[in-house]
């Protein structure tokens, strides 16, 4: 850029309008007005034009060639060392990256020797607007099926990689956790193992550090299942477990249940818990929904504890009233026993009987 030359303070000088932030798509029409345009110098008029700033800047003759616009103020323009005349710059000459002014010369051969009737305005161009960046955000997941207590990590990409901004994850309609900082083009979030049993349904939302840089943009849902973690009965049982229905009525069942070879293990032995075996569960219950009691120590149809002193040379036997309205004809029923105190697993799980009822009953 050429720095223009000092003006005298009782020189002649030019203001122009409009002069800031000339839109470059539209032809524009300046109106400049000089004052001070006098004495000798002034004889043959002024020359004005307008144009970048690295072509002319005063301190040497005036260049005639490469200006948006140029004219001639004759010395009838002038009165009083003052006129006002108008520059037009065509529609699309303007270039935002370049300086520009308006600058006045002594005219014809005066414009080569003479720099006392040299002023000069500055004038501006708008800078181009750039839209912001359209960016697309895409999420996946470690596993799209686990079983309960599972721990699943989501994973967001931002495209384009260079978008600056957070990533905020969502489960069910909620913000899962805080924003994550995007780094490089990626965020990730680890969801922890309390994810209930169903389907979640999971977006990522991108939210941009500056929206003058990058528009937001949504994943679409991402989808983890969540299965109940199984409860693994053992097929060979600890114990012997033996059941009879001893009554039958309209209330429910009698069922006798006999448990034998019981041993109970001390804290050390005790995996799940660490801590001592208090006695013996029994639960009566449909064949099939045994691993329930994994879950739920009430899952079936009546539940009973035998605490240990109860139990005598590893043997105990409990009666239970199986209320008619817990009970189904139609299905098949067993009596289960593990130790207590804990849910049923594979290292409490004791053993199980059919449980029969005859027509008569």
């Amino acid at each position: 850029m050429v720095t223009p030359a000092a003006q005298a303070a009782d020189g002649p000088s030019v203001t122009v309008s409009p002069s800031e932030n000339l839109d470059p798509t539209v032809e524009n029409v300046l109106t400049v007005t000089g004052t001070g345009f006098t004495g000798p110098a002034a004889a043959n008029g002024a020359y004005l034009v307008v144009g970048k700033t690295s072509i002319w800047a005063g301190g040497g003759p005036l260049i005639s060639d490469g200006w948006n616009d140029l004219l001639w103020v004759m010395p009838r323009d002038i009165q009083d060392g003052g006129f006002v005349k108008t520059l037009t710059i065509p529609a699309n000459t303007l270039d935002p990256a370049e300086s520009y002014h308006v600058a006045t010369s002594a005219a014809h051969g005066l414009s080569v020797t003479e720099r006392s009737l040299d002023a000069f305005f500055p004038i501006t161009v708008a800078q181009p607007v750039v839209a912001p960046t359209a960016t697309s955000t895409t999420l996946s997941a470690s596993a799209a099926s686990v079983e309960e207590g599972s721990v699943v990590t989501l994973s967001a990409n931002v495209a384009p990689a260079d978008a600056v901004g957070t990533v905020t994850f969502s489960g069910d309609g909620s913000p899962a956790g805080s924003p994550v900082q995007v780094e490089a083009g990626t965020a990730s979030l680890a969801l922890g193992s309390d994810l209930g049993v169903g389907n979640h349904s999971f977006t990522a939302s991108f939210t941009p550090a500056d929206p003058a840089f990058f528009l937001s943009s949504v994943s679409a849902e991402t989808v983890i299942s969540v299965t109940e973690k199984p409860t693994t009965v053992p097929e060979s049982p600890k114990a012997k477990v033996s059941a009879s229905v001893t009554d039958a009525s309209a209330k429910g069942l009698q069922v006798s249940t006999t448990i034998e070879n019981i041993v109970l293990r001390a804290a050390a032995d005790v995996p799940d818990t660490g801590k001592d075996d208090q006695g013996v569960y029994v639960g009566i219950i449909e064949k099939d929904r045994v691993k329930e009691y994994g879950s739920s120590a009430d899952a079936g149809a009546k539940e009973d504890f035998a605490y240990k002193t109860f139990i005598k040379d590893g043997k105990v036997t409990r009666n239970l009233e199986v209320p008619a309205d817990k009970l189904d004809r139609s299905k098949e029923y067993v009596a289960v026993s593990w130790l207590a105190h804990g849910l049923l697993n594979d290292s409490r799980y004791l053993g199980q009987a059919d449980i029969a009822v005859t027509p008569a009953q």
